[in-house]
């Protein structure tokens, strides 16, 4: 299910961006399945981590490919807790977006044959 931009800036702004820590968890739907078409394994929800950014049409087309197939992710949008970006250039050395890590292997940028690789193991 995608929820409509209008309604992920309204939680933003009720959120109070301004410094309380915010990350998004997805949880799996049952019908989850990988690339090759057979139910992921998926373990828990920590094991998958994508830092983004709300303006980033990238960090949106990897969490949605997350969201379509069910799995179940936190989003941490570095500009949305700065916490969020200093881990970012602490694990990648820099503040590419999306960072995807999976199992504490990284994957940068949108890269679904990579992320269903890693999913289906």
């Amino acid at each position: 299910m995608r929820i409509p931009a209008i309604l992920l800036i309204a939680g933003l702004l009720a959120a109070g961006c301004g410094g309380s820590e915010r990350v998004e968890t997805k949880a799996a739907s049952p019908q989850a399945v990988g690339a090759s078409g057979e139910p992921l394994q998926t373990a828990a929800p920590a094991d998958v981590v994508v830092y983004t950014a709300s303006w980033c049409g990238w960090c949106q087309k990897t969490l949605a490919w997350l969201d379509e197939r069910g799995v179940p992710y936190e989003n941490r949008d570095i500009e949305v807790d700065p916490k969020n970006r200093q881990e970012l250039i602490a694990k990648s050395g820099g503040t590419g977006i999306p960072l995807v890590l999976i199992g504490g292997t990284q994957i940068q940028g949108f890269a679904p044959d990579q992320m269903a690789e890693l999913l289906d193991r």
